[in-house]
């Protein structure tokens, strides 16, 4: 499900793509990057393509190191009527991105912190399969299936609202989050070319479980402005939610005309919801995240191509996405318990999906061979 538009990316292969290529750069702040890739053609129409990056760098900012390391390994094979593919993504990186610095900080030196550390580790891998058989000259089946699993980690040194001693002798407090997601997801479909007609249908279910936990610290700044915590953390939210999305899906493109096409689509879309508060359940925090919801909703879509010559193909269409709310966001929903999740949307229970409405239209063109322009108008 998508809002305002959907972004589809065709990888590199080893048999469009052959040959290796290595990538160094390197610039202020101690920023090295590198990239490496490969592809090769394999015996009997398959293909291999392989792409590693890292990246290193200080920050331009006092304590700011970031780490960047990913992997992206694609082979395949095209035999006959059956074409498939399988890849691997993998990343793990460490980004250190710290927070705003008063006007008054940044006059003496602008490049010392407020608070520290604002650290963000996030690991990834993702398995996708894709397989397209021909079976006739008008029909084709595709499949794509994967499976995903994420972890996210936080780490915040902030100033401790309640420093005020001598009550409160702690000026600092360590904010941690750690989220993990396990998705996975199929979907079939099949086209078929019928006279001025070219029909696609398909379906698709999608599914995830998510883990959320937050803690605290108290704990005093020390010179460098970084929070050292004195006390044993304390859970604050503890949640566990799961997200299951099936579709059905419908394309026809119409060639009314040899310089004018008509697109006709449409998508529904039923979404469910769970989230579960386990910190009130197992460790008797004051919070009350339940939430349950059920999302539905058909998505039509229209959309007409003039290619007239010698002017520039014009083009013109109307589209509707909507967005279920993410366990997380729901377990966020109630002004009279509010929690301090990260990118809470807080709203009263229960949320609704959102739902937008999209009209382009716009001119494309080509310059010269192997050059092409696009100009659009676009309101959601």
């Amino acid at each position: 499900t998508t809002l305002g538009a959907a972004i589809s990316l065709q990888t590199k292969r080893g048999d469009t793509h052959p040959g290796t290529e290595i990538e160094l750069q390197a610039g202020s702040f101690h920023r090295v990057s590198t990239e490496l890739t490969h592809g090769r053609k394999l015996a009997d129409g398959g293909h291999l393509f392989l792409a590693l990056a890292g990246l290193n760098e200080h920050g331009w900012r006092d304590f700011s190191p970031s780490r960047v390391r990913q992997l992206f390994a694609k082979v395949g094979q095209d035999r006959g009527k059956l074409s498939w593919d399988l890849s691997l993504t993998h990343a793990d990186n460490t980004l250190v991105g710290n927070g705003l610095l008063p006007e008054s900080m940044r006059l003496q030196n602008r490049r010392q912190v407020y608070t520290r550390p604002d650290r963000s580790e996030n690991k990834m891998s993702m398995l996708t399969l894709n397989a397209t058989y021909q079976l006739s000259d008008v029909q084709t089946i595709s499949m794509t299936a994967y499976t995903r699993h994420s972890r996210y980690a936080t780490l915040n040194g902030d100033l401790n609202d309640d420093f005020d001693p001598p009550d409160t002798e702690e000026s600092g407090v360590e904010n941690r989050t750690r989220t993990r997601q396990r998705g996975e997801g199929v979907a079939l479909q099949t086209s078929i070319s019928a006279a001025i007609h070219r029909f696609t249908f398909g379906a698709s279910v999608d599914r995830a479980h998510t883990r959320f936990l937050q803690t605290e610290a108290e704990g005093f700044l020390d010179a460098s402005r970084a929070v050292i915590p004195t006390e044993e953390p304390e859970v604050d939210a503890w949640l566990e939610g799961r997200t299951r999305t099936m579709s059905l899906y419908f394309h026809d493109l119409v060639t009314l005309r040899p310089d004018l096409q008509l697109s006709l689509s449409g998508r529904y879309n039923h979404t469910r919801v769970t989230t579960r508060d386990q910190g009130r359940e197992l460790l008797g925090l004051s919070t009350q995240l339940d939430s349950e919801g059920r999302y539905r909703k058909f998505n039509p879509a229209i959309g007409l191509t003039w290619q007239a010559t010698p002017q520039p193909p014009a083009y013109a269409g109307w589209s509707q996405g909507n967005r279920a709310p993410s366990p997380i966001e729901l377990g966020c929903s109630d002004p009279q318990n509010p929690c301090v999740l990260p990118n809470a949307l807080q709203s009263d229970p229960p949320l609704k999906q959102v739902v937008s409405q999209t009209f382009e239209t716009g001119l494309r063109g080509t310059f010269a061979p192997g050059l092409r322009w696009n100009a659009s108008v676009f309101r959601t």
